[in-house]
């Protein structure tokens, strides 16, 4: 069971570096894109560090146990910084920005000098967990920026839940990806303080992992739904500005080349199509193509291609009854047969089955 978990760790931690990497190919980056770099760059770096001190693969180096508590400081600033740009508004230019940060500067600072005055023993580089309670004030610095954690996540909470509920009612369930997210982190932070309290390594360590499957739980949900995770949220515009975001764009043609998108193998039927993909298709930018869609066709991007899929699976139910009920989801775009009934019956009242037998004895 032990071995599981240090192998987790190790898979956890090289996933969180591979989506951080991945966030600085994207084609338009943008703030978000590198907020969520840092981000998970430092989560990334947390969960690596716990999975090599488990193989014991620290002790040729020393000078980075404790490492991870630096790391600590910049998670909840990191954090509090991506809500921010999630929901669109811009970082001030001042250079009071930096301060969020000091802390986990002075933190490395201590680190250093206890290094370097030969207060950690080797001993503390073998073990099941590192030992954060050995000596005193690491033991008060790593509590602090548990501490520092919590407050940053709990004033980010607060900000998104209060952005959802200002949000049109489209647009709220673009939050519950984020929130789950947001909310399994915060609630194991009961996890850590226990931990510290108890002076449990077990504690923390559970902790870590857990945190550790509810981030990886966020890297597939995030590239399965980018437009959920990876751009704004919700932009409050005001009317002027509203008419300024399509004042530049043919909106005819858009309107034109986007449907023989849909027409072709890159529209509807592409399971892995997104708002984010979409646009670089026809070169504008998300918020761009979402106001089109909402100003122009009456819907937000899921609910467009939904409609389009489910008109083409009624055609397809109705005059090839050769294929099955999965046969006409997957080539409509749906990635399982429970998302597509779901869909169905939203749309029209019936599954797909009853539609296909209706069908066929009216005609």
């Amino acid at each position: 069971m032990e071995q599981l978990a240090t192998n987790l760790f190790l898979f956890i931690g090289i996933t969180m570096f591979i989506f951080a990497g991945l966030q600085m190919t994207a084609r338009r980056r943008t703030e978000v894109n590198l907020a969520l770099c840092g981000l998970f760059a430092a989560f990334g770096f947390v969960w690596l560090y716990y999975g090599l001190y488990r193989y014991n693969r620290l002790q040729p180096f020393p000078w980075l146990l404790y490492a991870d508590v630096p790391v600590t400081y910049l998670i909840g600033p990191l954090f509090f910084n991506y809500t921010r740009c999630l929901m669109g508004r811009k970082r001030p230019v001042h250079s009071y920005n930096t301060l969020p940060y000091l802390p986990a500067l002075l933190s490395l600072v201590y680190l250093i000098f206890i290094h370097a005055t030969g207060q950690v023993s080797a001993a503390a580089l073998t073990g099941l967990n590192p030992d954060h309670f050995q000596i005193p004030g690491i033991r008060v610095i790593n509590t602090l920026g548990d501490l520092q954690f919590f407050i940053y996540g709990l004033i980010s909470i607060i900000m998104l839940i209060r952005e959802r509920k200002q949000a049109p009612a489209g647009q709220k369930g673009r939050f519950r990806t984020t929130l789950i997210f947001y909310g399994f982190g915060f609630a194991l932070f009961a996890v850590f303080f226990a931990g510290h309290v108890l002076k449990s390594d077990s504690l923390l360590g559970l902790a870590v992992l857990a945190n550790g499957i509810n981030a990886i739980y966020f890297f597939f949900m995030s590239y399965r739904y980018p437009e959920y995770t990876q751009q704004t949220v919700l932009v409050r515009l005001t009317p002027k500005k509203k008419a300024a975001v399509l004042n530049s764009l043919n909106v005819p043609s858009l309107l034109a080349r986007l449907e023989n998108i849909m027409s072709s193998d890159q529209g509807f039927r592409d399971p892995r199509i997104s708002v984010q993909s979409l646009s670089t298709l026809l070169g504008i930018q998300n918020h761009q193509l979402s106001r089109i869609l909402k100003d122009y066709l009456g819907c937000n991007f899921r609910s467009y291609i939904n409609r389009l899929r489910l008109t083409e699976a009624q055609r397809l139910l109705a005059e090839e009854p050769e294929l099955t009920i999965l046969d006409v989801a997957y080539t409509v775009g749906f990635n399982s047969k429970s998302a597509f009934n779901s869909a169905f019956v939203k749309e029209t009242g019936e599954t797909p089955s009853n539609y296909r037998k209706t069908t066929v004895k009216t005609s």
